[in-house]
């Protein structure tokens, strides 16, 4: 987690989007397979799953970034194949999708 310093709104959610998958699609080889933005009660967030090639190998990841206030956490479920992660992936829906902001954040 991050202090980024200034306040994160729902207004800001358009170009928080931008930049995440701006930033993502330079990575080696990127395919964005699916990605969203979205805000709530909770948190400001926008989220991908993402194939991309790192050591001539075919990887994939879910990248999420959450804000809360002026404070960013980024969550990573990754594996070493594309494959692996499928196998994985009910497993990390719910390390992902479950993340709160904790009281010293709030």
């Amino acid at each position: 987690m991050v202090d980024l310093g200034t306040e994160v709104t729902p207004e800001d959610l358009p170009d928080l989007e931008k930049g995440f998958l701006k930033g993502l699609r330079t990575v080696a080889g990127s395919r964005l397979e699916q990605h969203e933005a979205f805000a709530n009660e909770f948190h400001i967030g926008v989220d991908a799953v993402q194939t991309y090639t790192d050591a001539g190998e075919r990887r994939k990841r879910w990248v999420r970034l959450l804000y809360k206030g002026s404070v960013q956490a980024r969550l990573i479920a990754q594996a070493a194949t594309v494959e692996e992660y499928d196998r994985l992936r009910l497993l990390f829906a719910p390390c992902v999708t479950t993340f709160m902001f904790g009281e010293i954040w709030t």
